[in-house]
């Protein structure tokens, strides 16, 4: 296991069974398919792999997930959370995709979205039962699920 911070250029892959403990800083593409412990920045795309793990803040442009996220995510682009996804935090982005399947606790924040017509109610699941929302607000562009 590494210890510390790593900031650089060339960070583009943490594989399976690694981990690392600390900060990660750069500006290309990442792809997490082992385990961090940690923040990591960068001004491009994070791809969370099916067997990844994150523990920590996240700020990129894309962040893509199909493993585990626990930790607020800031994103200047999109955020996807796939079918096989994990995300307990906040996020706060422009731009939300949640496949069906994925499960997430925590809350949503667009800021520069409108949400007044979204008018959501409840959410249907692939198995057709409802889950609820615990609270929305179009003044702040939040909403929480539950």
């Amino acid at each position: 296991m590494a210890v510390g911070s790593v900031v650089c250029e060339s960070v583009n892959f943490l594989g399976k069974g690694a981990s690392l403990e600390g900060s990660v800083e750069t500006n290309s593409d990442i792809r997490v398919d082992g385990k961090i412990i940690g923040d990591i920045t960068t001004s491009k795309t994070l791809v969370i792999g099916p067997m990844g793990e994150v523990v920590g803040k996240i700020r990129a442009h894309t962040v893509l997930i199909a493993g585990q996220v626990f930790g607020d995510i800031f994103s200047s682009g999109v955020v996807v959370i796939e079918a096989s996804g994990y995300y307990e935090g906040k996020v706060t982005s422009d731009s939300v995709n949640i496949h069906t399947g994925a499960s997430i606790v925590g809350s949503i924040v667009t800021p520069r979205v409108k949400q007044r017509s979204l008018g959501i109610r409840s959410i249907r699941t692939e198995n057709q039962s409802e889950k609820s929302i615990v609270s929305y607000s179009d003044e702040k562009g939040c909403l929480d699920l539950a």
